[in-house]
């Protein structure tokens, strides 16, 4: 295909299932970077099945001047241009995938479209401090301002490097916090210590000009208060300036404080996730696991580092598997060699086991590819492999979000019969209130954990489940 002379597309080099799309590019204001589109595929084999075909538009970043190095979107400095380039709309979407298709064909592929099974599901109920409601992932804002249940919060702020200050953050809080739940809590400024008090969480701000990998003394703090279980929320200065990031920090303290923003009507099948990270320099693995529990709270976060490894070390497994009988495991789709192993002992134990990637590359959408209309939560259909393509959040007018792919072993039951199981756990209570992910609330919380950068565990500490070990030192 790309060997034609008027073709479309362009091979990228170290990309065998990656094709830049011709006359795609979109240049920054500045004209120091630009955009390419690209058409992804995904080759999805299984014995005894019919070869699967993935295909979906994403875009590829580059600096002017330096078009074999793609660019991760936060080094980009222009993030307004970064997030209008990098969207694409359904319609855009099926309509670049139409011409691959017909190209493909042309070069001599016989292709079919998959039969896929649509799956009926409901939205599971949760209970909320106004009431019985569909859980709906864009709605989460409205939920968290009626809590189920909410102590007296006592709320502390502490200025890494200036302990002294704090006064103007928390009026800042107190403010936003009264905003939200409408009532005034009690706001204790220049601390030296997180306080320890049940039902007390401390706003640690880390001055925009302070940068964590640089200070160890810094860090050593926050291992110390680690290692005492200390409750508390780390933050930059710049983010209590901002209204939505400052309604987020109300949010997540409150939970960390003990609130109960809400819980599912039928109580939850607890769930343990686990979830790796790698880091080829350090030569170094990160093993986390996330427990929810029958209320979608977060009930265990641990990690476990290693050497560099590939395979999921048996002491990991026997670390993290759930001791009660109830739980069942969530494992991400990287652990795939892990796969036989983890396979039969949950089948011995009679223990659901699921396994979810977090990035396929299919998307889903309603109708027909000519006048298609957009997934919604929770949209499911089952492909020809017996796996499911679950729409976890609603897709919008703009970017496309992506489905997770779903399978079930383990357990003899039917992936239809079970998979409300996993659908609760997308209503867990995550960060941030106003852009959901995507992932199940186990995986989500053991995605983060797994990380080996700040972009990780600075988000996981403070929530009292000693890991301190995250914290490099």
């Amino acid at each position: 295909m790309c060997d034609e002379e008027d073709s479309r597309f362009q091979a990228m080099s170290g990309k065998p299932y990656r094709l830049q799309i011709n006359g795609s590019d979109d240049y920054s204001p500045d004209r120091r970077f630009v955009r390419f589109r690209t058409i992804n595929v995904a080759i999805r084999l299984k014995q005894g099945f019919p070869a699967l075909l993935d295909v979906s538009c994403g875009n590829w970043l580059f600096a002017v001047g330096n078009l074999k190095q793609n660019l991760p979107t936060f080094d980009i400095p222009d993030s307004r241009w970064v997030r209008g380039t990098t969207a694409i709309r359904l319609e855009e979407q099926l309509r670049l995938i139409h011409e691959f298709v017909l190209n493909l064909e042309d070069a001599g592929w016989q292709l079919e479209p998959a039969p896929l099974v649509p799956l009926d599901l409901e939205s599971p109920k949760i209970e909320t401090g106004s009431g019985v409601r569909r859980y709906d992932p864009s709605l989460v804002s409205r939920f968290a301002a009626t809590p189920l249940w909410q102590p007296a919060v006592r709320l502390g702020i502490l200025v890494l490097d200036n302990p002294s200050t704090g006064a103007d953050v928390a009026n800042r809080l107190a403010q936003a916090w009264q905003r939200m739940f409408r009532w005034t809590p009690v706001v204790t400024a220049q601390l030296k210590e997180p306080l320890p008090e049940l039902h007390a969480a401390t706003l640690v701000v880390i001055p925009d000009q302070v940068d964590l990998a640089q200070r160890p003394d810094l860090r050593e703090l926050l291992h110390i208060w680690e290692m005492e279980g200390r409750i508390f929320k780390l933050a930059r200065r710049s983010t209590t300036t901002k209204p939505y990031p400052l309604n987020n920090l109300c949010f997540d303290l409150s939970l960390i404080a003990g609130s109960l923003a809400w819980r599912p009507v039928e109580e939850a099948v607890p769930a343990v996730s686990v979830d790796a990270g790698h880091d080829t320099v350090q030569r170094r693995s990160r093993w986390a696991s996330a427990r929810i529990n029958g209320d979608l709270q977060l009930s265990s976060l641990r990690a476990i580092d290693t050497e560099l490894a590939e395979h999921l070390p048996s002491q990991v497994v026997s670390a993290f598997w759930p001791t009660d009988a109830n739980s069942m495991v969530v494992r991400d789709g990287r652990l795939a060699r892990e796969r036989q192993a983890l396979d039969s002992r949950a089948l011995a134990e009679g223990r659901l086991l699921w396994e979810v990637k977090k990035s396929p590359t299919a998307l889903l959408f309603r109708g027909e590819m000519q006048t298609p209309k957009s997934a919604q939560f929770p949209d499911a259909v089952i492909d020809p492999h017996g796996e499911v393509l679950l729409q976890t959040l609603t897709q919008g007018d703009g970017d496309c979000i992506h489905p997770v792919r779903i399978a079930l072993s383990g357990n003899s039951a039917t992936i239809q019969h079970c998979l409300p199981a996993l659908l609760t756990h997308c209503a867990a209570p995550m960060l941030s209130m106003y852009q959901q992910s995507r992932l199940p609330g186990p995986v989500y919380w053991a995605d983060l954990a797994s990380k080996l950068d700040r972009a990780g565990w600075s988000q996981v500490i403070g929530r009292g489940c000693g890991l301190a070990d995250v914290i490099p030192r």
